[in-house]
């Protein structure tokens, strides 16, 4: 939606569409609070191990340096926006989209979350 480029390094904003039962494995990053924002569907969040439930209309603060995750716990694809502070994030969403299609190790990934100061904790909510 919005690239760290536009806002000069400010800020970046995007949104997700997931499918049920879906998200990041558990992860921390060093560098970025997130902050988030669910459009459609229900979602869950562990945020520095406590959990909550998020309906459209909610919104979480996910900041630097605590582990957290999400997941679409609803039955449908759900709709969620995530702004990143400060911006530029887009570039780790590209660099890992790539890897993917490539195929990559789970090592190669980690390779990456490393790069964009961030490592993994755990696996997803939904594992």
């Amino acid at each position: 939606m919005v690239t760290g480029q536009d806002t000069g390094g400010m800020i970046s904003m995007f949104e997700f569409k997931i499918a049920p039962r879906q998200g990041p494995p558990r992860h921390v990053h060093h560098r970025e609070d997130e902050t988030y924002y669910v459009l459609t569907g229900e979602f869950l969040f562990e945020i520095g191990g406590t959990r909550y439930t998020l309906v459209p209309g909610a919104t979480i603060f996910a900041p630097r340096d605590v582990p957290h995750c999400w997941a679409n716990s609803s039955d449908a694809e759900a709709k969620i926006m995530m702004a990143c502070t400060p911006g530029g994030f887009e570039e780790f969403f590209e660099e890992t989209a790539k890897a993917m299609m490539d195929k990559a190790e789970p090592a190669q990934m980690n390779q990456i979350m490393a790069k964009w100061g961030c490592e993994p904790t755990g696996p997803p909510l939904f594992a």
